[in-house]
């Protein structure tokens, strides 16, 4: 289950309350996916995308975070 993160309201550096959520971070095809590795069963391994909460007045990436965070997670 997905959980929908709360928008920011303020960002900490410049104290704007022009903050958008949700901004989908990419990368170009001949890098391939960015995000956190998990465990999608016993063979395959997955990607779940990094979402950024940005200021729009001044450029501040208050926080990063995935939309799904119950995953099986690979680790070291």
């Amino acid at each position: 289950m997905a959980i929908e993160p709360t928008r920011p309201k303020k960002c900490p550096d410049c104290g704007s309350t022009d903050v958008i959520a949700g901004v989908k971070i990419s990368m170009t095809a001949e890098v391939g996916s960015i995000g956190l590795s998990y465990k999608a069963n016993m063979l395959l391994h997955g990607t779940e995308a990094l979402c950024a909460d940005m200021c729009q007045a001044c450029g501040t990436v208050i926080r990063l975070y995935v939309k799904n965070p119950r995953r099986k997670w690979i680790t070291g």
